[in-house]
């Protein structure tokens, strides 16, 4: 079974909406197990190492994508051989209010950076942010957009039936300085993820 990764960002809720439209359209290919990644939520990098696809989605800011896409990133442009990141398809999507709409173009400049295979064209979704700045995400959203990244979910689920002819080689043990590295990006990420909760709890309280 083909395994897809969508590891995303959001922060008022709106690229989340996005992110659960593109798995929906994922899962209307057969054979395709897909999961949803959020950044700020602890996870193993082996969850991307195991993926035969990885689509990003992030919310534009200033110009960019969050810190904490950043950060998650930079970590795997670090790890990109030891997660054998060229072997995979990839997709990007994002979502910005204001001014801006860069995000795509810096999520695809890293997804070309990992050597892996874009899916073009990318989704770029204008929310309909005006003077209520309450709005639900679903209210800010409309079906042609939810339906946009649907297709993108979908595309790279029959991409990967197409490309994916042959069963996977069973992999070979690997080095033991490369394991030493690949536990020490691991820590590393995982102690981004923990900065992040704490400054969600300092919030909090």
């Amino acid at each position: 079974m083909n395994k897809i990764v969508i590891l995303y960002d959001s922060r008022s809720g709106v690229t989340e909406k996005l992110a659960e439209a593109v798995a929906e359209g994922a899962t209307k290919v057969k054979s395709v197990d897909v999961e949803l990644l959020k950044i700020g939520t602890p996870f193993s990098l082996s969850k991307l190492e195991k993926a035969d696809a990885i689509i990003f989605g992030s919310p534009n800011y200033y110009d960019d994508v969050t810190h904490e896409m950043k950060n998650v990133l930079d970590t795997l442009k670090a790890s990109k051989d030891r997660l054998h990141l060229s072997d995979k398809i990839g997709g990007v999507f994002a979502s910005y209010g204001w001014l801006g709409g860069f995000a795509t173009k810096v999520l695809e400049d890293y997804v070309e950076v990992f050597g892996m295979k874009l899916l073009k064209p990318s989704v770029l979704i204008h929310g309909r942010w005006g003077d209520d700045w309450e709005l639900s995400a679903d209210a800010l959203l409309s079906e042609k957009d939810l339906k946009k990244c649907s297709d993108l979910g979908k595309t790279v689920a029959e991409q990967l039936s197409v490309t994916k002819t042959t069963p996977p080689t069973t992999p070979q043990k690997k080095p033991e300085k490369e394991e030493i590295e690949g536990i020490k990006d691991q820590v590393k990420l995982m102690q981004q993820q923990l900065d992040q909760i704490k400054k969600k709890l300092e919030y909090l309280i």
